[in-house]
């Protein structure tokens, strides 16, 4: 009797060691599976983040392609400075004078008083004046130049005419040319500067 209570007792103790060992054996296979997966996000936020650029680095823009350098600016403002006017009194000239037809004279005193109004308002200086009528004459072929001498030279006549010749002469000439009389000023403007133009062009004294 007492043999078989120990045996039935040695039993009990051998089924309670083996119980507890495969409760540590699932409780240490449950904690490393645990500690994987816990691991993985972790490894995977780290490959996510190798080769990302910062946002919020400040990018610098481009340069503005049509933005006028600062060498252009001083041109263009110099160009406007030089032009003065002239330029366009002495292309009216070029296409509406015309020397050696019937009614020449009269042609060329609509182009004489546009340069003597341009004389009565202008500022610019010798240097300034021969300067814009050189930069004309350049523009021009070799016949050109040539015709465009006789032209102004018609222009000096006519100018001379306005400016010599009595008050009721100037009129009928004004008239004769459908020339504005209403305002006519400018025939009392300073004559300087339209000798400086005819300076320019070796005309006059």
């Amino acid at each position: 009797m007492k043999k078989r209570f120990l045996m039935t007792l040695m039993s009990v103790m051998v089924v309670g060691a083996a119980s507890g060992m495969m409760l540590a054996a699932c409780g240490s296979s449950s904690s490393e599976s645990s500690g994987a997966e816990s691991a993985a996000p972790s490894e995977s936020a780290d490959s996510l983040d190798i080769g990302l650029p910062d946002e919020s680095a400040d990018v610098p823009a481009p340069p503005s392609e049509t933005a006028d350098a600062p060498e252009d600016i001083e041109e263009n403002e110099t160009d406007q400075a030089e032009d003065s006017g002239l330029d366009e009194v002495l292309r009216e000239i070029k296409s509406d004078v015309w020397v050696g037809t019937a009614g020449a004279s009269l042609k060329a005193v609509e182009p004489t008083k546009d340069l003597m109004v341009w004389a009565a308002q202008t500022d610019n200086d010798e240097e300034e004046i021969i300067a814009e009528v050189s930069g004309f004459t350049d523009s021009l072929s070799d016949d050109e130049k040539a015709e465009f001498q006789e032209q102004m030279e018609m222009v000096y006549s006519t100018w001379i005419s306005l400016t010599t010749s009595d008050s009721d002469e100037v009129n009928l000439m004004l008239e004769d040319a459908g020339v504005d009389t209403s305002d006519t000023s400018w025939l009392s403007g300073d004559g300087e500067a339209i000798n400086y133009v005819m300076n320019a062009m070796a005309i006059g004294d």
